[in-house]
């Protein structure tokens, strides 16, 4: 799920692209077909530098404000954990390949 479209994003190969569109609420389509064997990432990337709704004193808030904001916060988060356990899986198979190497030579 996504709040916005432009939450959704897509990498060729690690590299970001924007020859895409969302066909539906549920499928990306390219605008150009990707080679053959290039490796195709669809992700959520929600905004978290401000809230999607802002509330001011002696305004009416609504609920679907609030459910709103809520789940930009939940989205925030759990993309952060996902780049968290994906660092630490990149760290530890770089620990692992350190350690098998010491002194420039394959122990």
């Amino acid at each position: 799920p996504y709040l916005n479209t432009s939450d959704v994003k897509v990498t060729l190969d690690g590299t970001a692209t924007t020859a895409f569109a969302l066909a539906n609420a549920t499928q990306v389509q390219f605008t150009t077909a990707p080679a053959n064997g290039v490796s195709i990432r669809i992700f959520r990337s929600t905004t978290s530098d401000q809230l999607s709704t802002l509330f001011f004193a002696g305004a009416s808030i609504r609920s679907e404000d609030l459910n709103t904001n809520l789940l930009q916060n939940l989205y925030v988060s759990q993309e952060t954990e996902y780049n968290v356990n994906l660092a630490n899986t990149q760290a530890d198979a770089a620990k692992t390949t350190a350690e098998r190497f010491s002194g420039g030579y394959y122990r």
